[in-house]
Formats: C-alpha cells, structure tokens, sequence
C-alpha cells in the first residue's frame, strides 16, 4: 500500500485553518511532539473491520452465523454493547485459531477502503515524530495486522477473555475500550499530551477530549457531530474514492 504525499493532506490543513483550530502543523512547534490517537473504523478505513471479519468467518464456516441478527439488533440499539455482543462468535476458539483465521482475512478478504486524508495524516504526524495510537472498539486480534499497512505505534482493542483451557469466553479482558475506556486506554499506556485525536462516533468522545490541540471528527454520528460543532471541533465528510 503506497501513501499519497504529504499535499495529500493540504485540504485537512486548510479546513482547519478556516475553522479558526490549531493548524496540524503548528503542532511541531511544541518541544513535546506528543500523541496522535486514532479510532479505526470510519476513521482509518471505510466501513467496520470487525463486522467484515466476522461476516468472513461466518462464510468460512468458522462462526455462528445464528448469532448475527442477535449482534445487529444490539448493536442497533447501543454501539458500545454491540462491541462487546460480537465477542461471542468467539467463544470457544484458541488464540492460536484466532489468529491464523485473522491472517487469512487479512490476506485474501475484501481490501480496506482506506481514508486517504487519515493515512496522509499518520504518515505525516510519524514523520514529525508523533508518537501514533490507534484505539478502537473492535476486537485486538483483528486490529493487529494494521502495523503493517500503516506507520503507528501501538492498537489498541478489545482483548479477549480465555479460560483455563486457552479458549475465548466471549467477554473481554481488561479495558473495554469503548467510551471512557478509550481515554483510560490511551492514559495507561502514556502520559505524554495529547495533541491531535481523530474518530466518527460518540464512543471516540472521551478520547477526542484529551487533545489539546486538534479533534477531528470524519463522517460523525449525531452524537459526535453535535459535540462537534458544540465544541468548534474539525467535522469533514470522507467518501470512498
């Protein structure tokens, strides 16, 4: 996967500047470069990961796929339980199976549609010498190929739970990292400030707050877009090319 170049990300960097927010590039003038942190789904890529994988596993004959209307129904109604309610396709599968499973999908699913401005972003706040997170709801083994394709530091997601014959739960382990547990996500792992933080949904608000210099909310539910705007927030509109 090849990165567009950094004029790729001019457009960004004049909307801000209209918006009268800190402009991204501004943020090098700090001694301290700080965090970038990113949401996955909707923010570095079009559509949900998880969801895609899920659907592929179902496909492959390797989940249930009786529990999908269970999951979409909930999901409907509370995104932040619906990231917990797609664990249960899980249960029963070793780590090991998981990830074997995970590395086909990445291999042979259907490619990412990728946010350009997003990955200009990242390749521009590396380049600067930003420490990059991203933090998504999504299960963590999923998430986990992405430090191949893109430059960042650390993902974060939902762990999974085994028991002590080493197989998944279906709950998770440590951090659910929905809502405030974003925010406590990125905290635990650093101390350094926040100065640019990206999502598309109210579940990415507690992590938005800890910037300090820019949020940037892409294709925003109701929720966020009302924070948004509340807030004099970055809002763009990013459709597949």
């Amino acid at each position: 996967h090849e990165f567009k170049p950094l004029h790729a990300v001019d457009p960004l960097l004049d909307e801000i500047h209209d918006l009268d927010i800190p402009n991204i590039r501004a943020l090098v003038q700090r001694d301290d470069r700080g965090l970038a942190v990113f949401d996955a789904d909707g923010v570095l890529w079009h559509g949900d990961v998880s969801e895609d994988f899920t659907l592929w596993m179902i496909g492959e004959g390797h989940f249930d796929g009786q529990l999908w209307p269970v999951y979409e129904r909930c999901n409907r109604e509370d995104p932040a339980e619906g990231a917990l309610q797609i664990l249960n396709f899980y249960r029963g599968l070793s780590a090991g199976e998981i990830d074997e499973h995970v590395e086909c999908f990445w291999k042979t699913g259907a490619p990412r549609l990728w946010v350009e401005a997003v990955r200009a972003t990242i390749q521009w706040a590396t380049e600067q010498g930003f420490t990059v997170f991203v933090v998504s709801a999504s299960p963590a083994p999923v998430l986990r190929p992405l430090t191949r394709y893109l430059p960042v530091d650390q993902v974060f997601g939902l762990e999974l739970a085994f028991d002590d014959a080493g197989l998944a739960t279906g709950q998770p382990d440590g951090v659910v990292t929905t809502g405030t547990g974003k925010a406590e996500r990125v905290r635990m792992e650093s101390r350094l400030s926040v100065h640019l933080a990206v999502g598309d949904s109210c579940l990415d608000v507690p992590m938005m707050r800890l910037s300090s210099g820019v949020a940037w909310a892409i294709n925003p539910d109701d929720v966020l877009r009302e924070v948004a705007e509340r807030e004099q927030w970055l809002v763009t509109t990013e459709t597949p090319e």
